[in-house]
C-alpha cells in the first residue's frame, strides 16, 4: 500500500514504519476488508492546533500555517515555545494554563470542508465521527466541544468521541485519520487501518496532507461505495 505508513500486506502482516521503528502484527486478510466506519481526528487535522497554539504564546509561526513550524521538537509544543520564547515549560506547566477560548478558536484546516465531504461520499455521513483526545483539563474539553459546534455542521456535532484512547475504537471495518504516528500504530494494532496526515513533526512531513490523504483513501474500499475515484 504505497503511501500508506500502515497497511496489512499479502503475508497477512501488518507493517508499520516510522520512527518509532518497524513492527509486524498477525492480522486478517486483505479479501475480506471493507472500511465501514471513519474516524477524524481533530486537532492538526480538521484544524491548526499546534500552530494556533504556538501563535497564542508568542511565537513567530501564523495561527493557521505549519510553514515555520519547527519539527523537530515532535508533537511536544511546550519544547517549541521554548525554543522561541527562551521559556522553561514542562509538560506539567504549560497544557493546564491554555484557556477555554483558545481551545475554542483554534482555525479549519484549509482541507477540512474537502475532507468531511470525502469521507461522508464513501461511507456516508452516520458513519464519519470526530475522534479527538483531551488533555486533562476541564477548558480543553469544553474549548473542543465549543469549537466542534462553531465549526462542524449540525450532524457531526452529535457524532463525536472524546477519548484518552482512540484505539479501543479499532474493529477491522474502521478507518483513523489521524496525524499522531503512535495513535494509527495503536489503532492498527487492534486490527483497525490508519493513515498518517503529514505534518512537521511525523515521518510524512515532506508531503502535501491533502494530497497525500486523497492517494491512501483510493487503496481501500469502503461500504456500498467501492474505490474512491
Amino acid at each position: 500500500m504505497d503511501g500508506v505508513r500502515l497497511g496489512r500486506v499479502d503475508d497477512g502482516q501488518l507493517h508499520f514504519e516510522s520512527r518509532l521503528g518497524h513492527h509486524y502484527i498477525q492480522v486478517p486478510t486483505m479479501a475480506s476488508q471493507v472500511i465501514r466506519t471513519i474516524y477524524l481526528d481533530m486537532d492538526d487535522v480538521c484544524n491548526t492546533l499546534a500552530p494556533h497554539i504556538a501563535h497564542f504564546m508568542g511565537c513567530p509561526i501564523q495561527p493557521d500555517s505549519y510553514d515555520n513550524y519547527p519539527g523537530q521538537f515532535g508533537y511536544a509544543t511546550e519544547d517549541v515555545v521554548n525554543h522561541f520564547l527562551g521559556t522553561k515549560f514542562t509538560v506539567k506547566g504549560f497544557w493546564p494554563i491554555l484557556p477555554q477560548f483558545l481551545w475554542a478558536s483554534v482555525p479549519t484546516t484549509d482541507f477540512f470542508p474537502w475532507l468531511l465531504e470525502t469521507c461522508c461520499s464513501l461511507v456516508g455521513k452516520e458513519n464519519v465521527i470526530l475522534a479527538t483526545r483531551p488533555i486533562l483539563s476541564p477548558a480543553c474539553v469544553a474549548g473542543k466541544m465549543e469549537w466542534i459546534l462553531e465549526f462542524c455542521p449540525p450532524w457531526l456535532q452529535k457524532q463525536i468521541s472524546i477519548t484518552t484512547c482512540k484505539d479501543r475504537l479499532a474493529r477491522s471495518d474502521t478507518l483513523l485519520i489521524d496525524d499522531h504516528e503512535k495513535n494509527i500504530q495503536q489503532f492498527c494494532a487492534r486490527y483497525g487501518w490508519g493513515i498518517i496526515v503529514p505534518r512537521p513533526w511525523n515521518c510524512l512531513s515532506e508531503r502535501d496532507p491533502q494530497s497525500h490523504i486523497a492517494s491512501c483513501l483510493k487503496k481501500f474500499e469502503f461500504y456500498n461505495r467501492g474505490p474512491l475515484k
